[in-house]
């Protein structure tokens, strides 16, 4: 098994790399053995997850989305990209779980339902998706309490580290 790496360094304030192993034109494949460098985030700019993950392109070990962006990509190149719910969690999104709740329970243990907050009703924890007025009136809070991974997007970057051929 080939392994293709690269080695950054500094010099005089320039980055350099240095590829060792398969050389510059080896791109990604379904079943190598990667590491890579990825950051993910919410819409909104929480974020999700950081860090190295090794897996094998094609095997299922991570999201779809990610498998697929990763394919192609060179040691030491970087992407950019989105991932839908539907592409990684979003068939297990249940809407039974959008919970309709009365304003006026917010108002009584003192939160206020805005949009986004996270709020915790004993047993129940959600997201407040949305507020809205009935015709007659009655305010109404719309608490998500499905996980978020199942209805919000991801923007992602990844760094190809290294692939094993």
């Amino acid at each position: 098994m080939k392994k293709l790496s690269y080695i950054a360094f500094a010099v005089m304030g320039a980055t350099a790399l240095l590829l060792t192993g398969c050389g510059k034109s080896a791109v990604v494949q379904i079943g190598d053995k990667i590491s890579a460098n990825v950051v993910s985030h919410f819409s909104d700019g929480t974020n999700f997850e950081s860090g190295n993950l090794d897996f094998t392109v094609g095997s299922g070990e991570v999201i779809k989305g990610l498998e697929d962006a990763v394919i192609g990509m060179k040691v030491g190149a970087t992407k950019t990209f989105s991932v839908t719910s539907g592409q990684w969690y979003g068939a297990l999104y249940n809407p039974m779980k959008l919970q309709r709740i009365s304003q006026l329970i917010f108002d009584k243990i003192h939160v206020d339902g805005v949009k986004g907050a996270q709020v915790s009703l004993g047993d129940l924890q959600g997201i407040i998706q949305w507020t809205e007025t009935d015709s007659s009136g009655f305010q109404f809070v719309l608490l998500e309490t499905n996980p978020r991974q199942t209805w919000d997007n991801l923007a992602y970057e990844v760094n190809v580290l290294s692939i094993n051929k």
